[in-house]
């Protein structure tokens, strides 16, 4: 069970952000190259990022306004989506920050729908899909560790976030092994 807090820092807010994109690319079956949140690694204007191998066929799409392939471009609107609502779920909705994350779901979300009513019903039912997703306690237990790893070490290389991923869902399912 998640389990809100009241009070965190913005470390640990970004932290949360960049762990639910990451920990969903990876459930997704999408490799990226390292998360971070090392100031030095970033552009001014961003606090973290996941910086994804990038897919030619997702490039391909988006470049060529090709998104015949529904499949692809959910899993990239729910990678999108996972920071935030990682965030949400640690300290509630109205406490995170909108950012560019919420267009570029839109824009993807539009290229699947006939019109934006559609897309942003579309939209909500993917953020539902991911939030129903990483409020797993299985998974959010990988979440809370990739967090805590990246305010620790700043920046994970894909390696290192698969390796605690994978160790958190040891730990989390040997306290139900008999």
């Amino acid at each position: 069970m998640v389990k809100r807090r009241n009070k965190v820092t913005e470390l640990e807010r970004t932290a949360y952000h960049e762990a639910g994109h990451a920990f969903m690319a990876y459930d997704l079956r999408r490799k990226f190259h390292f998360i971070t949140i090392d100031p030095e690694k970033l552009d001014k204007n961003t606090e973290g990022m996941v910086k994804m191998v990038r897919s030619n066929k997702l490039f391909e799409a988006i470049e060529f306004g090709d998104f015949d392939s529904r499949t692809l471009t959910e899993k990239q609107i729910k990678i999108t989506l996972g920071g935030e609502v990682a965030c949400g779920l640690l300290v509630g909705p109205k406490s995170c920050h909108l950012s560019q994350d919420a267009q570029v779901s839109m824009h993807l979300a539009q290229s699947q729908c006939g019109n934006a009513e559609e897309a942003d019903a579309y939209l909500n039912w993917l953020w539902l899909s991911v939030r129903n997703q990483l409020r797993l306690p299985h998974n959010w237990a990988c979440v809370q560790a990739l967090a805590k790893a990246l305010m620790k070490h700043k920046t994970l290389s894909y390696r290192k976030a698969r390796e605690i991923i994978r160790t958190a869902r040891d730990k989390y399912s040997s306290q139900f092994m008999p």
